[in-house]
């Protein structure tokens, strides 16, 4: 069986803590962990676990994931998203000013660009091939990238044969 954790912490000491749980409790490394854009997604395959539910649940996985997958008979269960992109029309949500851009907006109601362009639109791009807010101007483009530090975790597993993704 394949068990998947969706771990949204920002900390590497607890993606350790739900690594070394698992790795209690399924006698083996992941199989595979991927970043994501608040933490990671930790995948262990050719599980034996009479519980899968309990197990994830013990491990660390995210709470509305698994209750999601307890209410929803007819739903996939343990999805992991790999892309997302989240738009908004008119304004750059208040909170990519805070965490992402690591600026003060320039207009009360964030419908200002940080190079001062009115905001038509913005998105937040989580793909393979983009990570990024894009910025709609009437004339164009501004593109902050969406950058991930290096992990010395991430690092150390993969060097033990995790595929890190």
């Amino acid at each position: 069986m394949r068990i998947t954790i969706d771990n949204d912490s920002p900390h590497e000491i607890l993606w350790l803590w739900s690594i070394l749980k698992g790795m209690y409790f399924f006698k083996k490394l992941p199989d595979k962990i991927r970043r994501t854009e608040r933490g990671i997604h930790i995948v262990w395959y050719n599980v034996k676990t009479r519980n899968p539910l309990v197990a994830r649940k013990v491990v660390g996985d995210d709470k509305k994931r698994i209750e999601l997958d307890i209410l929803s008979k007819k739903r996939i269960t343990q999805v992991l998203f790999t892309e997302k992109i989240t738009t908004t029309h008119g304004y750059i949500h208040p909170a990519w000013f805070k965490h992402i851009l690591k600026t003060k907006s320039p207009s009360p109601h964030f419908d200002v660009c940080p190079c001062g362009k009115k905001v038509i639109k913005a998105r937040k791009v989580w793909t393979y091939e983009k990570k990024a807010i894009e910025v709609f101007h009437e004339d164009g483009v501004c593109e902050f990238p969406l950058e991930k530090k290096g992990s010395v975790l991430l690092n150390a597993l993969s060097k033990l044969g995790v595929e890190i993704t």
